[in-house]
Order: structure tokens, then sequence, then C-alpha cells
């Protein structure tokens, strides 16, 4: 990720959000060509950037760059899909979670219902790492499912991802943070989390 450029990292409470209109998942998610013209634009957003974010299940297609980022992105959002929301801002807000660990979820924002991919977010655990052992899924009592590899399970971080750093903007990087906290208080009502913008160029 050296080619990346980290613009904050700002610890935050979570406030409780009240509901976003939303299209049910499975609305969207059956819609194939919706998906793949998704999934290409996530393949466009994200190029050749590497990085360590998530732990990728063994579904995945051999001979597949899993430290590309697009590919651990899609890991993600190409298993459980979530509801499709109309943001506070106006964007459309795309969802889905790790097959077996919703814990680790990723989010796309395109103009009102468009495809084109404006920014990118993802909830991880600061897993992934290879000097960590790795193990099947384990939750401990009251605890979201999680793989090994990850050193804190308490305070999740939130990377919201722009192509460029004049890309960044307040009102997406507002809807990033209020998707999350949703998404982390309907799994675990965590009080604190790190928020991470990065850059690629």
């Amino acid at each position: 990720m050296a080619s990346m450029k980290r613009m904050a990292l700002i610890p935050m409470l979570f406030l409780v959000l009240g509901p976003a209109a939303a299209q049910h998942a499975t609305v969207w998610y059956n819609d194939r060509a919706l998906r793949q013209q998704l999934d290409t634009s996530v393949t466009s957003f994200f190029g050749s950037e590497k990085g360590q974010f998530v732990v990728l299940r063994g579904h995945h297609v051999p001979g597949v760059d899993r430290g590309l980022l697009a590919t651990q992105f899609l890991g993600v959002f190409d298993g459980v899909p979530q509801d499709r929301e109309a943001t506070g801002h106006g964007y459309t807000l795309y969802g889905g979670c790790q097959p077996h660990n919703c814990a680790v979820t990723a989010a796309v924002l395109t103009t009102p219902n468009g495809t084109v991919i404006d920014a990118a977010a993802l909830i991880h655990w600061r897993c992934g790492r290879p000097d960590l052992p790795m193990d099947s899924p384990q939750a401990a009592k009251g605890e979201p499912f999680r793989v090994g590899g990850c050193d804190d399970l308490q305070h999740p971080t939130v990377t919201m991802f722009f192509a460029r750093r004049a890309a960044v903007d307040e009102q997406k990087v507002q809807d990033l943070k209020d998707w999350a906290a949703k998404r982390l208080s309907d799994i675990g009502g965590y009080r604190k989390t790190r928020y991470v913008t990065v850059a690629f160029k």
C-alpha cells in the first residue's frame, strides 16, 4: 500500500442513526447485469492497488492475486448482499458482507442509481496479517463471527477509499460513516471505531 496516501486517522463515537430509504437486497443483487457492472467498476476503481485488509475464504479462483484490494473487496462485497440505500446526501450505496462473517462488510457509493464508483468503504478488524495465526471462524459470547489473523477485536476500522485526493468529498465521507455506524450498531453496538481515509493518487 505504499502508493496510498493516508489522509486521516480519527477515533470517533458512534451515533444511533435513523432508518434510511432502502431497497431490499434481493431486488438489486438478483439483477445479474447490475452486479456485473458493479464488479467491473470495483476492479477499475481499485486497479492494481494492494494491501492486507481481510482474510479471503478458499472459494476464489486459483491464480487470482489475493493481495489486490479489488480481489479482497469483491470477496466481501459479493458475499451476502445488504440493502441498496439512498444516502442522506442523495448518493446510492450498495453493500455486502463476507460469507459467514458479516462483521466484515463492504460498500460502494455511486451517483443516484449509477454503477460508476465514487467512493468505497470497508469495515474490517485489522485482519489479514500474515504474521498472525489463521484459524476457523469462532464466536466468543456476544461477539460476531471472525477469522484469525486479527489483532484487535474490540475496535473495528472503517477504511474509506477514494481514487484521488481531489475526489475526497465531505458529504461522501459522512454518508460512508453513517452507513458504517449503522452496520456496526446492528452487529454489536461498538462505541468506538477508527476511521481512515485513503486516496490512491
